[in-house]
Formats: structure tokens, sequence, C-alpha cells
């Protein structure tokens, strides 16, 4: 990509291009999880355990999809607005 905008080479436009700098964030979490998830396959572990990384992974991909986890809605409504005062 970098070589195709310095003049250097053909555009790519096979794949996906992450702009945003969250999207990025996510997406970096989600193959760590499912790095996890591999690892634990590997390791036989029990597939509960495995599941564990692979429900991480999908609440990642959720930030990006607009899924939202009643975790998320407590973190905005304590983060954004004044309760108790």
């Amino acid at each position: 990509m970098v070589a195709a905008i310095e003049g250097e080479g053909p555009l790519d436009l096979s794949g996906a291009v992450v702009t945003s700098l969250r999207h990025v964030d996510a997406l970096s979490k989600a193959l760590l999880s499912l790095e996890k998830a591999r690892q634990s396959l590997d390791d036989r572990y029990p597939p509960d355990l495995v599941a564990v990384d692979v429900q991480d992974a999908i609440e990642h991909v959720g930030t990006l999809t607009g899924v939202v986890t009643n975790e998320e809605i407590l973190d905005r409504v304590f983060s954004e607005f004044c309760i108790g005062k």
C-alpha cells in the first residue's frame, strides 16, 4: 500500500483498509484472542476454556459491527454522566 502511494507500484484494492485507530485496536485484540484460542486447542484445553477466548474475539469484533454489551453500556453511562451528586 505504501509503495503504491509513493508511486512505486500498483494499488492493491483486494484487501481491507482500516483507517481508524479504534478499529485497528479492536481487530488486533480480536486476533490476539483467536491466537490464544488456537494455542489452547493445540494444547488440548477443554472446549469451555477455548470458548472464552473465542467469545472475547467476538466481542472485540462486535465493537466494530455495532453489537453492544451490557458492560459497554454501563461503562458509557458511568463515564459520561454524573451519577449520585
